[in-house]
């Protein structure tokens, strides 16, 4: 584990212009520096970056960070990697905290694995190239495959003999141990210390995880003797957890990016024929049904997944389960359905690589569309049916975190079905509400989701209590917190004499104390995290603090600090009135801003108060203790609303 000390140092010596001007071109616009976005596809430049702060934001595809994000998002590395990559270009020397003897001890297993992992490709590899055997059975079949030599050399295809244990001697007389061999799933105990191949007689299949490493095989017999498994896979290891894999996504990640798309598949077979045909954004499920953790790892480089499925109803089932956990982890789908008794692999192999891309491309169907064509074909006029059907179109719908999205298909459910949108809502509801007893936390998702009718009224109302919100004030506080907390300011303070002098403080720490002073709470969750993470930074006595918030992995909070730290301060028009004053220069008067910041969102913080005892005032039947109780304190609170209105210069009208 490299130690925090290694890590700082790393992050405050990295330039932001230095490591991103070694994979784009950047030019001086201003105080800032553009380029052509490595992320997307773009013709004229918008991704900027800012020296003086140390962050990227492309304005075009929203990506946005600091250095180290950067490399992670570019190079798609773990943040510790990343951290090694900068430390070897500005030559810091990585100084890592000892390991316990347990986490030592993994970290060995880990490695042994992947280096016998690496061992067992190179063997299988050369054997089906290079010995007679392996070019007659397994080369032979890969060509009949028509695969060609160099797919088979990009994907590192192999071929184990059919001996028995070739293999396991061939690695035990190159010092690899029969304990760390079986763990990997290469061989298995015959007893009387013997070990066998168990991919023997079998062609071979690499899985590698996301930075190219081997963690896995897949081997498919030649055979056809159905007492053994067509296909057996690596056992789950130190190294290989199947839910967690992707077959082919090391060859597929930077062409995701750059299409905006996956296209998922079944088999090793088809993502090779599809790389054959030039379409290099795809990934397999590598031999398990698709899994919330593969479509979290699509993710990581595209919102939109394509699903090509063979056109029988075995494959319209599984387009089926897969489009539903799909759409619950908030990514987009679409479904391609071959001809019946054809498969990606089949059709690539009859068709020209543009004949395929233009295949894809027109029968690519989304969601709503492919399910409601294939119900209702099966309804066939039947009402009970058909209700079933909107059912589990609904169902499908529920699926969806964002409400917007939602709303979008409800009108397309409606129109393709020809149903009221209310009555597709009042069912969805129904659903949604069903969830909730789940998971407490998706109560919001009902709080968002309403009948068309009342859809506009919620919107101006939301509008509305925007305007009367503190988040805005809230978003202010933290803005101005990470860009000026560690400059100074006079402040009048009393000394022991009874006597008013300017002493200097740091920004942070009169935000923090004014906070403090009367239990002024940040209530959004996102801002309030920042500001109880710098707190902590602060009062450790870092230094950059904001540049090493940056850093975080958490990957919410880095994106609304960029966002934050993009932004320029600008008072409201209605406070602007109000003041009767324009602030040309924010750091022209750090003093001035801070305050009133502070002071607006105490202001609305009273307000709110006072807005809800007025509606308690209100109430029915209310009793007379609870009433004159509710007026002494809206008294005070007015006594204090005063006090902060005259700090902000700001007559208030009752």
């Amino acid at each position: 584990m490299i130690n925090k000390e290694t890590i700082d140092k790393v992050i405050e010596s990295a330039k932001v212009e230095e490591i991103i001007s070694d994979f784009i071109t950047l030019k001086k616009r201003g105080v800032n520096l553009l380029g052509l976005c490595p992320f997307h596809n773009e013709k004229t430049p918008s991704f900027t970056v800012s020296p003086s702060k140390g962050i990227y934001k492309c304005f075009g595809c929203g990506a946005a960070g600091d250095s180290v994000s950067f490399i992670m998002a570019h190079e798609h590395l773990s943040y510790p990697d990343a951290i090694r990559y900068i430390a070897a270009k500005y030559k810091i020397i990585i100084e890592e905290e000892q390991f316990s003897q347990e986490d030592s001890e993994q970290k060995s297993i880990k490695e042994s694995l992947f280096a016998v992992n690496h061992f067992a490709q190179e063997f299988f590899t050369n054997y089906l190239i290079n010995d007679d055997k392996g070019r007659a059975i397994g080369l032979s079949y890969f060509k009949e495959r028509e695969i060609e030599y160099k797919f088979i050399e990009k994907f590192k295809l192999g071929f184990c003999p059919d001996e028995g244990n070739t293999f396991s001697k061939y690695a035990t007389d190159n010092g690899y141990n029969k304990e760390i061999l079986i763990k990997a799933g290469l061989s298995k105990d015959k007893g009387n210390e013997q070990l066998q191949d168990v991919y023997q007689s079998r062609v071979i299949f690499p899985i590698h995880n996301i930075t190219g490493r081997i963690v896995a095989f897949g081997a498919r017999i030649l055979t056809s003797d159905k007492s053994k498994p067509k296909y057996i896979n690596s056992p789950e290891t130190d190294i290989y957890h199947k839910s967690n894999v992707l077959y082919g996504i090391y060859f597929a990640k930077n062409s995701i990016i750059k299409e905006d798309n996956c296209y998922l598949v079944e088999g090793y077979t088809d993502v090779i024929s599809l790389h054959q045909a030039g379409i290099e954004n795809v990934v397999a499920s590598s031999g398990t049904s698709l899994t919330t953790e593969q479509i979290k790892l699509i993710r990581r480089f595209s919102s939109n997944i394509t699903i090509l499925y063979d056109g029988d109803s075995a494959g319209i089932k599984a387009a089926f389960r897969g489009i539903d956990m799909i759409l619950a982890e908030g990514l987009n789908v679409k479904i391609v359905l071959f001809p019946e008794n054809e498969d990606p692999d089949s059709f690539a192999k009859k068709h020209s690589s543009n004949e395929v891309i233009e295949f894809l491309s027109q029968n690519s169907k989304d969601f709503i569309k492919f399910k409601t064509n294939v119900l209702l074909e099966e309804t066939k006029g039947d009402p009970v049916k058909k209700a079933s059907m909107l059912k589990d179109i609904i169902s499908t719908i529920a699926e969806i975190p964002d409400a917007l999205m939602r709303s979008i298909y409800v009108k397309e459910c409606s129109e393709l079905i020809d149903i009221e949108e209310k009555t597709i809502y009042n069912e969805l509801n129904k659903i949604l509400k069903s969830k909730i007893a789940k998971t407490p936390a998706e109560k919001e998702i009902i709080d968002n989701i309403q009948s068309s009718d009342k859809a506009n009224d919620s919107a101006l109302q939301s509008l509305d209590e925007n305007e009367y919100s503190s988040n805005q004030q809230e978003k202010e506080l933290i803005r101005f917190l990470l860009n000026y907390g560690e400059e100074f300011i006079e402040i009048e303070v009393e000394n022991e004499k009874k006597k008013r002098e300017s002493l200097s403080f740091p920004i942070a720490l009169v935000i923090i104390n004014e906070l403090l002073s009367d239990d002024t709470t940040i209530d959004e969750p996102i801002f309030n995290e920042i500001f109880n993470e710098y707190k902590k930074l602060f009062e450790n006595n870092e230094k950059h603090i904001t540049k090493k918030l940056l850093s975080s992995e958490n990957k919410e909070i880095t994106r609304m600090i960029i966002d934050l730290i993009s932004e320029k301060y600008s008072i409201s028009k209605n406070w602007e009135e109000k003041l009767q004053t324009h602030i040309t220069t924010e750091k022209s008067a750090l003093k001035q801003t801070m305050f009133e910041i502070i002071y607006f969102l105490k202001l609305k913080r009273v307000t709110i108060q006072l807005n809800e005892i007025g509606k308690q005032l209100k109430q029915e039947n209310i009793d007379d203790n609870t009433m004159l109780s509710l007026i002494i304190k809206q008294k005070n609170i007015l006594e204090i609303k005063k006090t902060i209105a005259m700090k902000l210069s700001i007559i208030i009208n009752k």
